[in-house]
């Protein structure tokens, strides 16, 4: 399962950065999120560490995280092992670049799934979910281009 997602923000892209790069900032934007907790010590960068929790089909779910890469101002790469969390098997990858765009920022999120083959009733299943995960994906990019443009416009009040 892989997906690109392309969106423009209304703000200067070190902005935009900010708000993917900051896990403490995530609630005030991501729908669903119970609560993010840094695992490692130090500064953010590759080798950070994260449990993210968050509302999911009515229940909480608990993923953690790895930073594999980390260009500040740039781009960012995450990966989950499902086995360490609520999902219990998979790996999820994702790569978020920020760049200029006119007076704004071209935001680019490519996610990749890697899951086991679903058997039997379960495929139709599986289906349902890989749809609803791609919609709450895109969602998610579209409440934080909304949170970045705020973050934005209230740094010029």
């Amino acid at each position: 399962m892989e997906y690109t997602f392309v969106k423009h923000a209304a703000a200067k892209p070190e902005q935009v950065f900010d708000a993917i790069a900051d896990v403490d900032g995530f609630q005030h934007w991501m729908k669903g999120i119970v609560g993010v907790e840094k695992l490692t010590e130090g500064e953010f960068g590759v080798g950070t560490r994260f449990a993210e929790t968050r509302k999911f089909f009515g229940m909480k779910a608990t993923e953690i995280f790895e930073v594999t890469a980390f260009e500040p101002g740039r781009s960012m790469s995450l990966q989950c092992d499902g086995s360490e969390g609520s999902m219990g098997k998979g790996m999820f990858y994702s790569n978020f670049s920020v760049e200029p765009d006119g007076e704004g920022t071209k935001l680019t999120h490519a996610f990749r799934a890697e899951l086991p083959p679903p058997r039997g009733c379960m495929a139709l299943f599986a289906r349902s979910m890989e749809k609803q995960m791609k919609k709450a994906l895109d969602k998610d990019m579209d409440a934080m281009v909304a949170y970045a443009e705020g973050v934005s416009e209230s740094r010029q009040l």
